[in-house]
C-alpha cells in the first residue's frame, strides 16, 4: 500500500499565503502589478508646530520595492518613528496585503513577518 496523505496538509508554495492568495517569492514582481503603498505621517504632540507632508499613494512592484520607497520617503521628509502611520500595501481592490513598519520589517495581515 502507498503512503496516505493528510488532505489537511497543503503543498509548500514559493512565498507566503494570505487568505487563499499566494504572494510571489521575495524580490519577485509577478502578480504584484497594481499594488499600491500608502505613505502617511501624523502629528506628534511633542512637536505640535512641525509641518508634515500630505499622505501619498504610490505604485509598488514588490515588498522590497515598498520597503525602499518607505525609507526614501521617511528620509526625504525627516519623519520620526512616532509620526509614522503609513506603510500599508494594498491590492487593486483596496485590501491590505501587508504593512511596512518604520524599522523596515514587513508584516502580513495575519501577523506573520514577511522575510525579504
Amino acid at each position: 500500500m502507498g503512503r496516505r496523505v493528510d488532505p489537511r496538509k497543503k503543498k509548500k508554495v514559493s512565498g507566503a499565503r494570505v487568505k487563499n492568495q499566494t504572494l510571489p517569492a521575495p524580490g519577485s514582481v509577478a502578480g504584484l502589478l497594481g499594488w499600491e503603498l500608502v505613505l502617511e505621517a501624523r502629528r506628534n504632540i511633542d512637536w505640535p508646530r512641525r509641518k508634515l507632508p500630505k499622505p501619498e499613494v504610490v505604485q509598488v512592484g514588490s515588498f522590497r520595492d515598498a520597503d525602499n520607497k518607505v525609507h526614501a520617503w521617511l528620509w526625504k521628509h525627516g519623519i520620526h518613528e512616532s509620526e509614522w502611520v503609513g506603510g500599508q500595501v494594498r491590492d487593486g481592490h483596496g485590501k491590505c496585503v501587508g504593512t511596512v513598519s518604520y524599522n523596515g520589517r514587513i508584516w502580513l495581515p495575519d501577523g506573520r513577518e514577511y522575510k525579504l
